[in-house]
């Protein structure tokens, strides 16, 4: 290893010489020539660099009654996670930790073939059997609408026979009636006349007692035609009416019972059809829905819940989750904001809507922001919700909310490939400094001066140690 002296001699020392004339001279003027002048200059640098290094620890180490500046901070935002809506294997994922997504676009695709199948069988089953049991009842419907058909047709065919023969009988008996009547009136004629030859006594007594008993009997033989008649009409009557009471009428009777009885069964049967459609339709419907939901179990697209940038992934391709399992966790980079630590001395000028000033390693121009909240402490509860958890703190301290001002856009971390890994500089650490406070904005100089000195030193030294 080369000594300080050797590193001196051999490499700061021509670095030194090499110096501009201008330079040089200036170094002269401030007392810094002699034999021995670029060694002194050499000193001087170190020595100026090791104050002001010194100097901004001094003030970035002052208690916090006297600091306006938190390097306690760190970029956050809002996370939102992507959950499996499904039991199944991650087949695809779609968006790669610093992707862009869009509200809606498909991140990750899960297939499911474990599923159980055993429900939609037994549905299946039971659907097929109650549709034979629908058809072989529509077929006996439709069998014993068509003998009810026919029933009906030879029912209105002997009802008009027996309409008809009823009417020939009951023109019979009227026609017996009308000459029992006729018989009546000439026995009473020679009833008549046989009184009247009996009292001028051309007959005798005997003759009109046998006319008094013909007499008799054509009103016998009227009153018997007169009941036939009667029960003739009523036959008649009871057939347009459709009882069929009548002695001839049997065969008609039986045939209209046979079909009341068939059409009770008719109706009865319909009754059960209407129950096996319901059950029919019920069962398509549980079906249906139980294919479904096993399609929406067997595959599925999960869609970015809203639109930003993938943050990290908790699952890998071919890993089993369950529903409910995180698969990766999107923040907004419009949402995201700056929570930083300061002393509850502070409170004070940490108002709600106070401008602070934001710097951070790799930014190339500071930004601003405004407290959006005050935070006495936090959970791990809340915590979940971010995307980094909050820096610890000690007593007496607090959080404090900033959000980052428009025009003051966060860059994309990139890895080592060149694609991006980290959006929206998620989980850098940055110094947040009360815009306008005396001991912050000399502790930022003095910090800016070394890092400025420090640089340029080191810079000239490996300058020379290439030479």
């Amino acid at each position: 290893m080369v000594s300080s002296h050797a590193w001196l001699r051999e490499r700061a020392l021509p670095a030194v010489r090499q110096m501009p004339e201008a330079l040089r001279e200036g170094w002269r003027r401030h007392g810094l020539s002699g034999p021995n002048w670029a060694g002194n200059a050499l000193r001087a640098v170190t020595y100026g660099g090791a104050i002001l290094l010194a100097g901004s620890l001094l003030l970035a180490s002052l208690p916090p009654i006297l600091s306006d500046t938190s390097t306690r901070a760190v970029v956050n935002a809002p996370v939102v996670l992507v959950t499996a809506p499904i039991d199944g294997e991650l087949d695809k994922l779609l968006a790669e930790p610093g992707d862009p997504v869009a509200h809606g676009e498909v991140m990750a695709r899960i297939r499911n073939d474990r599923l159980d199948r055993s429900t939609l069988i037994g549905l299946e089953n039971q659907t097929h059997g109650t549709r034979i049991s629908l058809q072989g009842l529509r077929e006996r419907i439709e069998v014993l609408s068509n003998w009810l058909e026919s029933l009906d047709r030879t029912i209105d065919i002997q009802r008009d026979f027996a309409l008809r023969v009823a009417n020939e009988v009951e023109r019979e008996a009227r026609a017996k009636a009308a000459s029992a009547a006729a018989t009546l009136a000439e026995m009473s004629t020679l009833v008549a006349r046989q009184r009247r030859l009996l009292e001028a006594g051309v007959v005798s007594r005997e003759v009109l007692q046998i006319a008094l008993l013909r007499e008799r009997a054509a009103q016998e033989d009227l009153l018997a035609a007169q009941a036939a008649l009667a029960r003739r009409e009523a036959e008649r009557r009871s057939i347009e009416l459709g009882s069929y009471a009548g002695e001839t009428q049997g065969a008609l009777g039986s045939l209209i019972e046979r079909r009341r009885d068939a059409s009770l069964e008719l109706a009865r049967l319909r009754v059960d059809e209407a129950q096996l459609t319901n059950n029919l339709n019920a069962l398509s419907g549980q079906t249906w829905t139980e294919a479904a939901r096993l399609a929406r179990l067997l595959d599925a697209e999960v869609p970015a819940p809203s639109n930003g940038h993938v943050l990290r992934a908790f699952a890998s391709p071919g890993q089993r989750i369950s529903a409910g399992d995180t698969i990766a966790g999107t923040v907004e980079c419009r949402s995201a904001f700056v929570v930083g630590i300061f002393s509850v001395r502070q409170a004070h000028r940490l108002a709600v809507g106070a401008r602070v000033v934001l710097e951070a390693e790799g930014w190339s121009e500071a930004r601003f922001g405004h407290v959006r909240q005050v935070l006495p402490r936090t959970t791990d509860r809340v915590d979940t919700g971010y995307a980094v958890p909050f820096p610890p703190m000690e007593r007496r301290e607090m959080y404090v909310l900033i959000d980052i001002e428009p025009g003051s856009p966060l860059r994309t971390v990139h890895d080592t490939r060149g694609r991006p890994s980290v959006p929206c500089d998620i989980g850098r650490w940055v110094s947040v400094e009360i815009q306008g406070g005396f001991v912050s904005g000399l502790a930022s100089a003095a910090l800016r001066m070394s890092r400025q000195g420090l640089a340029m030193l080191f810079g000239q030294a490996r300058g020379a140690s290439g030479s």
